[in-house]
């Protein structure tokens, strides 16, 4: 999973507009049991994914800055610090993945990986 993501209605679209406007190398990006998304790469790695929208989610650039080994932990300190929850722990790509809107009415993405975060090459 890429830490940006752009959830999008048309995925192969948007594949096709960044590869164009930004000049990324754009590879299938599907995870495993998916049949949709790509990631946009550059130098080797992966800079970003492109995924289908989940739902009625609006179309939306998602960073995900919490990386955590628990979604429900982070969701409970941050709803106690003054987030919101817009989403509720739902699983993508085959993550749980929540979306919290901070104090400051910022967007982050909450996902629960199994291992290490490593940048794909």
């Amino acid at each position: 999973m890429a830490l940006i993501e752009l959830w999008a209605t048309d995925v192969a679209k948007m594949a096709r507009f960044y590869k164009g406007v930004a000049g990324y190398d754009v590879t299938d990006g599907a995870a495993k049991g998916e049949s949709a998304g790509f990631q946009l790469r550059s130098g080797g790695y992966a800079r970003a994914g492109i995924m289908p929208k989940p739902g009625k989610t609006p179309t939306a650039w998602v960073p995900y800055t919490l990386r955590a080994g628990a979604c429900r932990r982070p969701i409970a300190s941050a709803s106690a610090a003054g987030a919101r929850v817009v989403m509720q722990r739902a699983s993508l790509h085959g993550t749980p993945v929540a979306i919290l809107v901070d104090p400051d009415r910022g967007s982050v993405a909450v996902a629960e990986w199994a291992g290490r975060a490593r940048e794909a090459k």
